[in-house]
C-alpha cells in the first residue's frame, strides 16, 4: 500500500549552479582620486624612537666603527690612506644619526626638509672623500704604489642625489597637498 499524499524526491536542476547572491557594496575607504578618507594610523612617537636606536646602532657599526677598524689594520701593514680613521667614524656617526631622525619624522611634514639635510651631508660627505680616496703602499725605499678609489665613491654619490631629490619631492608635496603623503604611506 503506498501512500498517495507522498511527493516525489527533489531532483536538481540540470544546468550551471546559480550565482550566489550580491554581498552588499563595501564602504568606500577613498574619496577622489588621490586621497584617502580618514585619519592616518601614525606610529607613535616612542615608537618610531626606539625603531630609530635599533636602526642606529647597526647603521654606526657599519657606516663608523667598521671602515675606522679596517683603517687601523690596512695602516698596521703599510698601507696609507689619504683619510683618517677619525674623520670616517665622525662621518659615519653623523649619517647614521640622520638617517635615524628621518625614519623619526616620516610621518610628519618634516620629512622632506630632514631627508634634503641628511642627503646634502652624504653629498658633501662623498665629495670630501673623492680627492682623498687612495690608498698607498711603499716598497722599502725604492717606491711605492697607489690604488685610487674615487671614481666608486663618485658613482656612489648617486644614491644621496636620489634622496635629495625624493626629499624635495616629500617637502614639495606636503607643502602643495598637506596631509596627503602621511595619509598614504600610513592608510586609515
Amino acid at each position: 500500500m503506498t501512500e498517495p499524499d507522498a511527493a516525489p524526491p527533489a531532483v536538481p536542476p540540470a544546468g550551471p549552479p546559480a550565482a550566489p547572491a550580491p554581498s552588499p557594496p563595501a564602504a568606500p575607504v577613498a574619496g577622489p582620486p588621490g586621497t584617502v578618507v580618514g585619519t592616518p594610523r601614525r606610529p607613535s612617537l616612542v615608537r618610531r624612537a626606539i625603531v630609530a636606536v635599533l636602526l642606529l646602532v647597526p647603521s654606526i657599526l657599519f657606516f663608523a666603527i667598521v671602515p675606522a677598524g679596517l683603517l687601523g689594520i690596512t695602516a698596521g701593514f703599510g698601507l696609507e690612506s689619504g683619510v683618517g680613521a677619525a674623520s670616517i667614524a665622525l662621518g659615519g656617526i653623523l649619517l647614521a644619526a640622520l638617517w635615524a631622525a628621518q625614519y623619526v619624522v616620516r610621518p610628519t611634514v618634516a620629512f622632506g626638509p630632514v631627508s634634503v639635510v641628511a642627503s646634502t651631508v652624504a653629498l658633501a660627505y662623498l665629495w670630501w672623500l673623492v680627492p682623498q680616496a687612495h690608498i698607498a703602499v711603499a716598497f722599502m725605499s725604492n717606491g711605492s704604489a697607489s690604488l685610487s678609489y674615487g671614481t666608486v665613491i663618485e658613482l656612489l654619490m648617486l644614491v644621496p642625489a636620489f634622496g635629495l631629490a625624493s626629499g624635495a619631492v616629500s617637502l614639495v608635496e606636503d607643502v602643495v597637498r598637506p596631509g596627503e603623503r602621511v595619509a598614504q604611506e600610513f592608510p586609515p
